[in-house]
C-alpha cells in the first residue's frame, strides 16, 4: 500500500502548519507512520565584525525549534495521530536546509514528503528562494506541497 511513512518538514509558519495538518489526515486515512523535522540552521559562515553573541543566537534558535515541534506536537495530538519528532541542526557551511530533509527522509525511508510552500513568484521567489523548490529537486520520492496564504 503506498504512502506508509509520511515525513513533513515544519518551519512554525502558517503553512507548514497546514501541510502538518494535510499529513495528519492522509495518516490517519491510511494508518501511515508520520515523522515531522524541523531544521535549524546555526551557520553563518564568516561575518567580519560580528558583534553578537554566537552562543546566545544558538541558544535562541534552538529554543524557537524546540518551540515549533511543541507546537506541530500538539496539532497531532489534538487529531489523536502518533508521531515522531526530530531536529536537525546545520552548523557547517556545505550542508542547507532541502538536503537535510531529503536526507532525513531517505534514512527514515519515507514514501512521501510534505512540505509547505508560500506559491511566491518572480522577485519574492528569485530574493526568497524556496526550500520546497529544493525539495523537490532533489527528492527521490514523491513530494505533496501545501499551499500558504501569499500574505504570510
Amino acid at each position: 500500500m503506498p504512502y506508509q511513512r509520511i515525513l513533513v518538514a515544519v518551519d512554525g509558519s502558517a503553512t507548514s502548519q497546514t501541510a502538518l495538518k494535510n499529513a495528519v489526515v492522509l495518516a490517519n486515512a491510511l494508518k501511515a507512520k508520520l515523522r515531522v523535522i524541523h531544521v535549524v540552521d546555526e551557520y553563518l559562515g564568516y561575518i567580519d565584525g560580528l558583534s553578537f553573541d554566537l552562543d546566545q543566537y544558538i541558544q535562541s534558535i534552538r529554543r524557537h525549534g524546540e518551540l515549533v515541534l511543541a507546537k506541530m506536537r500538539e496539532i497531532t495530538n489534538k487529531a489523536g495521530v502518533e508521531a515522531e519528532f526530530d531536529m536537525h541542526e546545520i552548523s557547517e557551511a556545505p550542508a542547507r536546509i532541502p538536503e537535510r530533509i531529503v536526507e532525513d527522509a531517505n534514512q527514515w525511508k519515507a514514501d512521501l514528503l510534505v512540505i509547505g510552500t508560500h506559491g511566491r513568484s518572480g522577485l519574492g521567489r528569485l530574493i526568497l528562494g524556496s526550500v520546497a523548490d529544493a525539495v523537490i529537486r532533489l527528492a527521490h520520492i514523491p513530494v505533496l506541497l501545501t499551499r500558504g496564504d501569499e500574505n504570510e
